[in-house]
């Protein structure tokens, strides 16, 4: 199953587990996740609904990461052009390890070393390329989901970082000219707003001017 850019998707897995698949994302299952692990891959972004299956667990395969549930609610951000591999908890717990090798991450059962975290309602998990697993305790869930609900929440990041997502989110192609306007780091909410109107906010919020060109965006210094 895929998205488009732009485009978000709902889908039952034959466990009832629920999947609501992000902007740009494919997921990959196999038919019949009715007996045995059931281990489901993703690259880009799933907030899963996961029914529980005693003895069965539930395993995404993201980036170069292993998310291992029972029955729980979780997101999971694993885009191949982002550097790192998000989870976010809503209800439940989680393991969030990395894998082996990046080989591995396909593997039916794969191992995972050591370094993983144990998730709990409110824990963002972040893992790098390197395979270091970072955790941050009391988030709001809501916040780092609100892309369900079609928002985009920016929470200090650099725009580099999010100039890929409103990519994604509009099916635009971003576009940023100098390298320290990209490490510029912004906040902000937007709620299915115009692009027009995000572009304009943007280039307030950052001192900076853009020029768009069909579906390419490109930001740059402004003039003095």
């Amino acid at each position: 199953m895929a998205t488009s850019r732009g485009q978000r998707a709902h889908v039952l897995l034959d466990d009832e587990t629920r999947v609501t698949l992000g902007v740009a994302s494919r997921l990959r299952y196999p038919a019949s996740l009715n007996s045995g692990p059931r281990h489901v891959y993703l690259n880009g972004e799933a907030y899963f609904e996961v029914s529980r299956r005693s003895g069965q667990p539930f395993t995404v395969h993201g980036g170069r990461t292993i998310t291992r549930v029972l029955g729980t609610k979780f997101g999971v951000r694993a885009y191949s052009t982002d550097v790192n591999v998000e989870v976010v908890v809503a209800e439940g717990s989680v393991e969030f390890l990395p894998s082996i090798t990046p080989s591995q991450r396909d593997v039916q059962h794969a191992r995972p070393f050591f370094g993983g975290k144990v998730l709990t309602k409110g824990d963002v998990g972040r893992a790098t390329a390197g395979g270091a697993v970072t955790l941050i305790r009391n988030a709001d869930p809501a916040e780092y989901l609100s892309w369900t609900t079609g928002q985009l929440v920016f929470r200090d990041q650099p725009f580099a970082q999010a100039a890929r997502q409103i990519s994604r989110a509009y099916d635009v192609d971003m576009r940023i000219e100098s390298q320290a306007l990209a490490a510029r780091r912004i906040n902000g909410r937007f709620r299915e707003q115009p692009l027009a109107d995000l572009l304009e906010a943007l280039s307030l919020a950052l001192d900076s001017d853009y020029r768009r060109t069909g579906r390419t965006v490109t930001f740059f210094a402004r003039t003095r």
